[in-house]
């Protein structure tokens, strides 16, 4: 099974796009090819971005109005989603979920920014994650081993960051939602969350690099040797 999701993950690496950065709308748009993550061979591509209905009652952002932007930073890769608005009454939220597929994928975090929250407001975000496997329905039923990460701003309180390391993973069935939520008497200003993965080389590319050390370091030995006076050698 998981060399199943492995050949499939190279195969959709190999014919995705890059990702560049646009609405929520715009990666929707992309259906089942998704785009990149990334420039080199084996780099993550995310797809088939769904946009659901809130589960607490929120008011859905338009999605036109949420910006996604990727992340590539060598070997960490993935999302961040961002929107700035005020909520006076009530709750506002993005909801939606997509896969990312791509060769060992080993941990994974989420950070909150730019967020503020006064009263009994807060900015909330969660991400839940089915790795090596599938959902059956909107955040239940993961047909492989579920992840589950949240970052919130309260007032006076602050949890910007949460992570999550496993066994090297192919394949990942991701729910996301971003909330900010005014509460009875408060404020939720604004957010930022990003989603990014963490993807360990492969142990075929620590061989190679090792032996073009190697491999160097013996050029530099005989043409160090050769330029020695014969006396020295």
């Amino acid at each position: 099974m998981r060399i199943t999701l492995l050949l499939i993950a190279l195969a959709m690496a190999a014919s995705a796009g890059p990702c560049t950065m646009g609405s929520l709308t715009d990666y929707v748009n992309l259906g089942a090819g998704g785009c990149s993550l990334g420039a080199t061979p084996g780099s993550p591509v995310v797809k088939g971005f769904t946009i659901l209905p809130g589960l607490f009652g929120a008011t859905p952002l338009d999605p036109g109005s949420v910006t996604i932007t990727p992340i590539d930073l060598g070997s960490k890769r993935g999302l961040n989603v961002k929107y700035g608005a005020n909520t006076a009454l009530g709750a506002l939220e993005t909801f939606f979920q997509f896969q990312i597929s791509g060769p060992n994928l080993a941990g994974v975090a989420q950070t909150l920014a730019n967020a503020a929250a006064t009263g009994d407001g807060a900015v909330t975000g969660l991400s839940n994650l089915c790795r090596d496997g599938s959902y059956s329905g909107a955040v239940f039923g993961c047909t492989g081993t579920e992840q589950s990460l949240t970052v919130v701003q309260l007032d006076g309180f602050a949890l910007p960051t949460d992570s999550a390391a496993f066994a090297a993973s192919s394949f990942f069935d991701v729910f996301f939602e971003l909330t900010l939520d005014s509460g009875l008497a408060g404020t939720a200003t604004g957010a930022s969350s990003s989603l990014v993965f963490t993807q360990t080389p492969e142990p075929g590319a620590w061989a190679l690099t090792l032996c073009g050390g190697l491999a160097l370091a013996g050029l530099r030995y005989r043409f160090a040797k050769q330029n020695q006076p014969r006396s020295q050698q």
